[in-house]
């Protein structure tokens, strides 16, 4: 996301003030951790008691997933596809003046096929931002499985996100040795921040949220929780200030890892907090959000989130 208080070349600013705002707007990225917890609680919410083991229905899903957000993406990508041949800048989202034919072709492929946030080397390209798209159409595709695997026992969802992260690290070791084309999900720190393997831990906490609220029949949370989750938020963001803090960054890590492994576990306990507030005021949500322009303004931030 854009940094205003980063100088040229985005390097830190030295005097103190600017130097501690730069810091404290680099974890801004707390917000896609918000939308992955959220996508997790919703979509737990909307199908645990629904899904269906069979063909069917499993095509009508993926088609539901499928229409929300490709057209959008498609549009996007295109525009920018076209605005990008006829400026010419090299952008560090654009092709660069070195990439063969072949790999712009493979650019295109991988990017309007949204599989481009496995590879390192092009998970930025056209649209910066859309590589939440690979992670989040990942999830789509895995949440009936898991809520399948895990019915009501919530508890299985801590196995099941080592699982996934293990199985990321297997491929990205297999990667690294056999050199896979485009960085294709290495290094490590790519990874863990980038694909659904290393965030699969933010959807399983929204999922498991869902489905503790169902069993408890949406019960409200107490008193306080919000402001809770709110404080114990902002302190995940100053414990990751912290520990950014003078950090030297590497092509391997660009962050510090302690930074990847708070943001990817101890934020969404946070997070957790946060959501369990929601149904308290479910009645009230529902009357404002029933409205037409409630509706289409929801749409619009989806798109805004997603696309800049």
């Amino acid at each position: 996301h854009f940094n205003p208080f980063l100088g040229p070349r985005e390097q830190v600013p030295t005097t103190t003030v600017n130097k501690l705002l730069a810091y404290v707007v680099m974890q801004w990225h707390i917000g896609v951790s918000v939308f992955f917890v959220l996508s997790g609680f919703l979509i737990a919410a909307r199908y645990a008691e629904r899904i269906q083991p069979t063909v069917k229905w499993a095509k009508q899903y993926m088609f539901n997933r499928f229409a929300r957000i490709y057209p959008v993406y498609f549009l996007i990508t295109t525009i920018t596809v076209v605005a990008m041949l006829l400026g010419n800048t090299h952008h560090y989202y654009e092709w660069s003046a070195q990439q063969s034919r072949i790999d712009k072709l493979m650019t295109l492929l991988i990017s309007y096929s949204l599989t481009k946030g496995f590879f390192h080397t092009f998970n930025v390209i056209f649209v910066p931002t859309a590589w939440s798209l690979t992670v989040e159409e990942c999830f789509y595709i895995c949440a009936p499985i898991i809520l399948l695997i895990v019915k009501n026992k919530i508890p299985w969802l801590f196995p099941l996100s080592a699982f996934i992260v293990s199985a990321g690290v297997v491929i990205t070791l297999l990667s690294t040795k056999m050199h896979l084309y485009a960085g294709f999900m290495r290094p490590l720190y790519f990874m863990l921040y980038f694909t659904f393997f290393g965030r699969c831990a933010e959807f399983m906490i929204g999922m498991g949220l869902a489905l503790w609220l169902i069993k408890n029949r949406f019960r409200p949370a107490r008193k306080g929780t919000t402001a809770l989750g709110t404080a114990l938020i902002l302190l995940c963001m100053a414990v990751m200030v912290l520990l950014s803090w003078n950090y030297q960054s590497t092509p391997e890590w660009p962050m510090p890892f302690l930074v990847v492994l708070v943001n990817n576990l101890y934020c969404h306990l946070e997070l957790l907090y946060f959501a369990m507030a929601l149904p308290a005021n479910i009645p009230l949500q529902e009357d404002f959000l029933a409205l037409a322009h409630s509706t289409c303004l929801g749409k619009a931030l989806m798109c805004f989130t997603w696309f800049t």
